[in-house]
Formats: C-alpha cells, sequence, structure tokens
C-alpha cells in the first residue's frame, strides 16, 4: 500500500493542476523554479550601441585589458541580443588614429562619430592582480563604473537614480596555486571575462549560474 502513495500523490497533484494546463502545466512551473533568472537592471533601446571600456584616469594602465572587454561584452550582448552593436574594433582604430583627440572627446561623441545611438561606456576604476600574504596564491579584484548614454542629448540614459559616476560593479576572482598552475596574466584575462559577463549580464535577464558564452559572432551581427 505504501508504495502506491507516491503514484496516488502523483496524479492527485495532476488532477488539482488539470484547470492550469495539467501534468503538462506541473512541468512547466517545476522547470522554471529549477531555472531561475536574475531580471536585467535595464533593458536597453533596440539601438546601435557602441561599447566603450577604459580606465579615465589612467588609460595607458588597462588599455590592453580594456580592448579585450569590449569585444567580450559585445559578444555577449550579441550573443543574447541586446541591441545591435557597433564593431568594437572601430573604437579602437578611432582612439589609435588620434589618441590626443580621442581623450579630448565626450563619451556621447564617440558613439555618435561610429554610427552609435547609445554608448555603453565603463570606467574601470580598480584593475589588480596580487599575491595573498606573501604566499603562493594569487586573486584579482576589479570595480568598474557603467552607465548608458545617449549620443544624441548627451544625456545618461542609465542609471537615472544613481550619481553620475555610474552603476557599480564589483568582482574577485578565486585565488589559485602558484606559478605552476596560476599565473598573473591568467588572473588579468579570468578577471576581465568576469567583469565583462557581469557587466553584459546588467542588460538581459541571466539564468543563475549560467556559464559564460564564448560566440563567435559573424560579421554580419556588427553594426
Amino acid at each position: 500500500m505504501r508504495k502506491l502513495a507516491p503514484f496516488v500523490l502523483r496524479w492527485t497533484v495532476c488532477g488539482l493542476l488539470a484547470a492550469a494546463g495539467g501534468c503538462q502545466g506541473l512541468a512547466a512551473l517545476l522547470d522554471k523554479t529549477s531555472d531561475p533568472t536574475v531580471p536585467a537592471k535595464y533593458v536597453p533601446a533596440h539601438e546601435n550601441m557602441v561599447v566603450v571600456v577604459e580606465d579615465y584616469q589612467n588609460p595607458a594602465l588597462v588599455e590592453i585589458v580594456a580592448d579585450h572587454m569590449d569585444h567580450l561584452i559585445a559578444e555577449e550582448l550579441i550573443a543574447n541580443k541586446v541591441a545591435p552593436i557597433v564593431n568594437p574594433g572601430k573604437v579602437t582604430i578611432l582612439r589609435l588614429d588620434d589618441p590626443d583627440k580621442y581623450r579630448k572627446m565626450k563619451i556621447p561623441a564617440i558613439g555618435y562619430q561610429l554610427g552609435g545611438r547609445q554608448v555603453l561606456y565603463v570606467n574601470i576604476t580598480d584593475f589588480s592582480v596580487g599575491s595573498a600574504g606573501g604566499t603562493e596564491l594569487m586573486n584579482g579584484h576589479a570595480e568598474a563604473r557603467v552607465r548608458i548614454v545617449d549620443t544624441v542629448t548627451g544625456l545618461t540614459r542609465w542609471p537615472s537614480d544613481a550619481s553620475s559616476a555610474g552603476y557599480e560593479v564589483i568582482v574577485d576572482v578565486p585565488m589559485g596555486m602558484g606559478s605552476d598552475n596560476i599565473t598573473s596574466p591568467m588572473v588579468r584575462q579570468g578577471l576581465a571575462r568576469a567583469l565583462s559577463s557581469k557587466i553584459a549580464k546588467l542588460f538581459y535577464s541571466a539564468t543563475i549560474d549560467q556559464p559564460d558564452p564564448t560566440p563567435k559572432y559573424p560579421e554580419t551581427d556588427l553594426q
């Protein structure tokens, strides 16, 4: 008799849920509850977007990291159909063609010149890798401020209720064993990827513990 209890319970629950779609409805409900998502902090307009990453105070310190993050963020936004993304290579070319002029350009002007209607602007305020307490353990820490800027009005679209510095994003990478397994460049690369993914996930509903995507986007996906 006891062996029948789970069977009876299953069909009792299905019967109670019949009006709401039956057992299939229950399965869908279970799928939803077992696959939780974190909603987007902000859903950008579906307009051409330029991604600009830099350390505003000391651009040379993270120049290579910033270029890498431009592409990582662009890839994840494209993979999740957040907005049409302007090829991040165009930002690099604009900066390298005339560094002094680029340095003086305002955020909206950069986006407007590259055909963007909005700019996802990331200002890296901390990006550091070091040993833990003089041991061979290594860790990484990064902080950034994120904004969406309108290239026509020059106004910040998001965040609207935060300081002009933007929405704060902080990441820490786990400590790993020393030089034989984990090197400083490896930690920097992991830190850049973690920070990029956390920034991108601000703009779409992401599954909790969703693995970082590594899509190979075709040039046709770029504006």
